[in-house]
């Protein structure tokens, strides 16, 4: 699962020099902030052949309009009505620095890939009266995440992203196995509620 990630200004530098368009809203602010579910965020997707740096609210509104879904299992998304539309038109990459998850004594774990590269998710939106909202995808964890959470974003390589906002080439990656990461553990917990 992924419930909250971390977006650094730096990354956010590259991502406007590697688009061919940016729209408006993300030319010139500033995101070395955490991004939480219902946040609007930065995302690249394609567009009349252009890659393109826009802004997408996260989560698609739940059912009965009851919360969000701001994840889909990669393993059963094509097969989820409510993920079809977005899955295999609109699909996206949304750019992190790190994310996190929490351990089993509520404590704050952050993931980083291993040789400090930015993290791709792979993930996918779609229109709900008149707003784009995304969901991100997960897999199984891996060896590197397992221990904390049995979940994580599915993550493209760098090489990978025109491949998944292909129309003919993205279905292979959501069997991908994601490159293993490191965590640390921070000082915040997670608010119990009673």
């Amino acid at each position: 699962m992924c419930g909250r990630y971390h977006l650094e200004d730096e990354l956010m530098e590259y991502f406007r020099q590697r688009a061919d368009r940016i729209e408006e809203e993300v030319k010139n602010e500033s995101y070395d902030r955490d991004i939480y579910p219902s946040n609007d965020a930065p995302i690249l997707y394609k567009e009349d052949k252009e890659i393109v740096l826009g802004l997408k609210s996260w989560g698609y509104p739940g059912f009965k309009g009851k919360g969000l879904l701001i994840n889909a299992r990669s393993e059963t998304v094509t097969k989820k009505k409510t993920f079809i539309n977005g899955i295999f038109n609109k699909r996206i990459i949304i750019p992190a620095s790190s994310y996190y998850e929490w351990n089993a004594v509520k404590e704050k774990v952050a993931f980083y890939r291993k040789d400090n590269m930015p993290i791709y998710m792979a993930g996918f939106y779609d229109n709900f009266e008149g707003e784009d909202k995304f969901v991100i995808l997960t897999t199984n964890a891996n060896t590197s995440v397992d221990n904390i959470h049995d979940r994580m974003p599915l993550i493209l390589e760098s090489e990978q992203m025109e491949d998944w906002l292909d129309d003919e080439k993205w279905v292979k990656y959501l069997s991908l196995i994601p490159t293993d990461l490191r965590h640390t553990q921070t000082m915040e917990q997670q608010n119990m509620l009673f």
